[in-house]
């Protein structure tokens, strides 16, 4: 009968810690490690760690002596030129090591910061590419555009299809229709559509598939409207914008200036979206709405497929759609939004009151409402700002959402 010696206990610990060890060439842990191996045996030990010069040490065991061992990692120090524009300090790890452009010694797993007065602070963790380039430099952003400029291209909630938007500084109203103004348009997510009959249906909890899910929806209250606004808030985590409030049993409805939350959009939005940008009287993607030379595919309006319907129609166009298309039939604007034109008139934010302010004047029961439908046959239907006043829900009104980029 063969006696065998009891395992050994081995203790090790390096400075700084969470360095990975490797026994004979096997992962065992990371350090501080406590281990029991056996005894009467040679091991090739390998520490490494991001950023430190590995260590590669022999060690014999003996029967019933633990083995204790501490080592210190020694830093693989690279120097690279750290530039930035504009100037900016530089901190290491949390400690300040100058101003841009200078020469900095760094290891791999180090924190870089940058900071300049009035921009976004900018920071990295330095990897192996950034010492094999030897050269760094980083563009800071103005902080009131790093919202936008980390802001995806693209996203979708639930259901919804949101596209980003550069604002801009100076937007001219100077149009037909439109008292004029100048205004700043800040940096939005807008739907890519109308709010279609499948999103909204989420929003109701209705279950099942529509044949008319891809429509839009339709016959929808201003307040059905706002009320998914916020619904679409809660699902991305964001303040309401819109409040609801009851007061002697009849509920009153309010914004909240300081809600993040998606919303209508404003008179003045509307404006910049269908004109792309450019403020161009009764220029919708193109340069004007001649109602005898409308561009093909623009829209779903009332063309000749509708001669047979009481009601007007262009004579000169015509489309596939009797009723309402399915969103995104027709060709987007230039800012990649879609149904612009036709296919359903849009809810906005605004009362019916006269105002010059961006949000409207906040006051009266009617609200705004613009764009064409596939019912739309008259060339005053064409004009970019083309406003009803409506009160009630009606068959060819939608809406879309829009939110600020903060």
């Amino acid at each position: 009968m063969s006696l065998v010696p009891s395992l050994i206990r081995f203790d090790l610990r390096t400075s700084p810690s969470n360095a990975a060890v490797l026994l004979d060439g096997e992962f065992v842990g990371e350090t501080p490690l406590n281990i029991k191996i056996k005894p009467l045996h040679h091991y090739e030990v390998t520490l490494k760690r991001a950023g430190y010069a590995a260590i590669k040490k022999s060690i014999d065991a003996e029967v019933g002596q633990n083995i204790v061992k501490n080592y210190d990692l020694e830093q693989n120090l690279h120097t690279i030129s750290q530039s930035s524009s504009p100037v900016a300090t530089v901190s290491l790890n949390g400690s300040p090591v100058g101003v841009t452009p200078s020469e900095i010694r760094v290891s791999e797993g180090d924190r870089l910061v940058l900071r300049s007065e009035g921009y976004a602070e900018e920071g990295f963790t330095v990897a192996a590419s950034h010492l094999d380039e030897k050269k760094n430099h980083i563009v800071l952003i103005k902080k009131e555009r790093k919202a936008f400029v980390d802001a995806p291209e693209q996203k979708t909630i639930a259901g919804v299809k949101l596209r980003r938007l550069e604002g801009a500084d100076n937007f001219s109203t100077a149009m037909q229709g439109v008292s004029p103004g100048t205004f700043k348009i800040p940096d939005l997510y807008v739907s890519e559509t109308e709010v279609t009959v499948g999103a909204y249906s989420s929003f109701l909890g209705k279950k099942g598939k529509s044949l008319d899910a891809s429509h839009p929806i339709t016959g929808v209250r201003w307040e059905d409207a706002v009320r998914f606004c916020n619904w679409l808030s809660q699902k991305e985590g964001l303040q309401p914008f819109y409040r609801f409030d009851s007061v002697d049993g009849i509920e009153i409805g309010s914004t909240d200036s300081k809600g993040a939350g998606y919303r209508l959009p404003t008179l003045v939005e509307w404006l910049f979206l269908v004109t792309d940008g450019k403020g161009l009287d009764d220029a919708p993607y193109v340069g004007g709405m001649d109602p005898k030379r409308l561009p093909r595919g623009i829209g779903n309006l009332a063309g000749r497929e509708r001669a047979a319907e009481r009601g007007f129609y262009f004579q000169d166009y015509k489309d596939e759609y009797l009723e309402m298309a399915p969103v995104k039939s027709f060709r987007p604007s230039g800012f990649g939004v879609f149904d612009l034109v036709g296919n359903a008139r849009e809810w906005l934010h605004n009362t019916a009151g006269p105002s010059d302010n961006y949000f409207g004047s906040g006051m009266g029961m009617e609200h705004l409402v613009v764009g064409s439908s596939y019912m739309s046959g008259k060339a005053a239907d064409l004009k970019s700002a083309e406003i009803s006043k409506e009160l009630f829900s009606a068959e060819d009104i939608g809406f879309r959402v829009v939110r600020v980029i903060r």
